[in-house]
């Protein structure tokens, strides 16, 4: 073999790993939108990427209020709930209203008069006590016990 033809095949080649090496770097790269309710990706050590499920809603804590003529239901209820899991709020309310969590960081939700099932959605990143408070109604709908 000629040192034209040896150098040729040794560009070729050289070519292929580049190209090799630059897919390889770019399926690593292949993020996910988690805004849009995909599933994240993390690494293990050995470098082998691990898929999460975005949270559905059977592992979120739920909590249904209505408020109809003046009363709000529930009144002071202890809820259990974990960090990072979502908390997920149902309003039906014939009077408009302010949905206040005292979490860190807090939370205001506005209730629409009229409102059927009205969805807010939280999470909450400190572990303690957390209040949900309505405030024109002036009630304490639940404690939440972060963990």
């Amino acid at each position: 073999m000629t040192h034209d033809a040896m150098s040729h095949k040794m560009i070729r080649w050289t070519a292929a790993l580049g190209a090799v090496v630059v897919a390889v770097g770019l399926a690593g790269c292949g993020g996910t939108d988690e805004s849009a309710g995909a599933s994240s990706t993390a690494a293990t050590p050995s470098g082998v990427s691990m898929v999460s499920p975005p949270p559905s809603a059977d592992t979120a804590t739920t909590i249904d209020i209505t408020i109809a003529n003046g009363t709000v239901t529930p009144r002071n209820a202890r809820i259990e709930a974990t960090v990072g899991t979502p908390i997920v709020l149902y309003v039906t309310s014939d009077a408009a209203d302010e949905v206040h969590v005292h979490s860190t960081p807090e939370h205001s939700f506005e209730v629409t008069a009229g409102a059927q099932r009205e969805r807010f959605e939280f999470t909450v990143t400190v572990p303690g006590s957390v209040a949900i408070e309505l405030h024109e109604a002036d009630v304490t709908v639940a404690t939440l016990q972060v963990r």
